[in-house]
């Protein structure tokens, strides 16, 4: 794919990434506050970015949590800093003992199952800052037009 291409938004990733840019930079430069938070997914991105508007320095933009760091980001803070634990899930989880995600990780799948079913399972995943679902920009409201996009991409980048 030539320069041309990528700059006039023909590749796929490009555009979803420009209009990302272009709103951070219009947020900037108006002088309302914003914040980025960079991840290996959306749950760690967002959880990330929470916890990093109550505790960053005003000059502040960013929060990156580097791959293979999620868990230990995630321990210390409180269960219902992840999304899908709300008051009466925390007030459960309370009541056996577990009140930050870092004792949440360390309890037995099988435990959290007993208590909540299949969502404790997936409380557990959460937990340890997994989370499978996938992400597809804005403007790729078809799974299989970002796969075929996707797939597009890769051929182009294999004949140069």
């Amino acid at each position: 794919m030539t320069p041309a291409a990528y700059h006039s938004g023909a590749c796929p990733v490009v555009k979803p990434m420009y209009r990302i840019l272009s709103f951070l930079i219009l947020l900037a430069t108006t002088g309302l506050p914003i914040t980025l938070g960079l991840a290996t997914n959306k749950l760690v991105a967002k959880t990330a970015t929470g916890v990093f508007k109550r505790t960053r320095r005003p000059d502040e933009r960013v929060i990156e949590i580097l791959p293979g760091t999620e868990a230990a980001f995630f321990a210390r803070l409180p269960a219902r800093a992840i999304a899908g634990i709300g008051a009466r899930t925390a007030e459960k989880l309370a009541n056996h003992g577990l009140t930050t995600l870092g004792e949440i990780q360390q309890c037995e799948p099988g435990h959290l199952r007993a208590l909540f079913g299949d969502q404790g399972e997936s409380i557990h995943r959460r937990a340890h800052g997994i989370d499978h679902r996938i992400m597809v920009p804005a403007g790729f409201q078809d799974l299989q037009l970002l796969q075929a996009d996707a797939q597009a991409l890769q051929l182009a980048d294999l004949n140069g």
